[in-house]
């Protein structure tokens, strides 16, 4: 009788999946809530640098931050800081294919 292993078998992901989650705040990212009070589950829709410069009497500050849009399960959307992504969210399993997870938000206009 030959050893059955698991060496080598990668689980299915699910259809609405596109790869495995690495740990890292990417596009298509499932997060889920840590208090269902304040806001649902949610993914990563976009990921961009913002700049800002404030005027000081010596000097310019400019500040790099990086910003992730995040839409709700409910379809609301919103712009986070890492630190607040860490606040409110666990970082889920998956990378969502972002077009089937758009398509599965109710937003304000389908509302009824």
């Amino acid at each position: 009788m030959s050893d059955f292993t698991l060496e080598g078998f990668e689980e299915p992901i699910p259809y609405w999946a596109t790869a495995k989650a690495t740990g890292e705040l990417v596009v298509g990212l499932q997060l889920f809530t840590k208090d269902g009070r304040r806001t649902g589950n949610a993914f990563i829709l976009n990921v961009f640098n913002y700049t800002n410069r404030k005027q000081h009497p010596t000097r310019d500050i400019v500040v790099d931050t990086v910003l992730y849009v995040v839409v709700t399960d409910m379809g609301n959307v919103v712009r986070l800081a890492e630190s607040e992504i860490d606040d409110c969210y666990y970082l889920g399993d998956y990378i969502m294919d972002i077009e089937e997870a758009m398509c599965s938000r109710i937003t304000e206009g389908t509302r009824s």
